[in-house]
């Protein structure tokens, strides 16, 4: 996959748009590969690398209403489930449930 954001890390080093990357979960937590070096990620920051935005209040109670949520990757899932590559739900990844 290529990043479709910079992402600027803790360390002070710089993931460029366009980066190539693969990710997978690890406790349900993003653990990213870039050039061989892991890096640990937020839902949020693989949302971001991802191209995909945090959903808003609204959208996360209508899913909520109508008995779904979306993974962080972008399965649909149950409001408390996981996606087949261990993606949590956004309601999980935020803290909400």
């Amino acid at each position: 996959m290529k990043a479709q954001n910079e992402i600027k890390m803790k360390d002070g080093s710089i993931i460029e748009k366009g980066s190539e990357f693969s990710y997978r979960f690890v406790d349900h937590k993003p653990l990213v590969t870039i050039s061989d070096k892991e890096y640990h990620f937020s839902a949020r920051g693989l949302a971001k690398l991802l191209g995909k935005k945090t959903p808003s209040m609204n959208c996360l109670e209508k899913w909520i209403s109508e008995g779904y949520a979306k993974t962080i990757t972008g399965h649909h899932v149950e409001p408390d489930g996981y996606g087949p590559d261990g993606s949590p739900s956004w309601l999980i990844a935020l803290g909400l449930i």
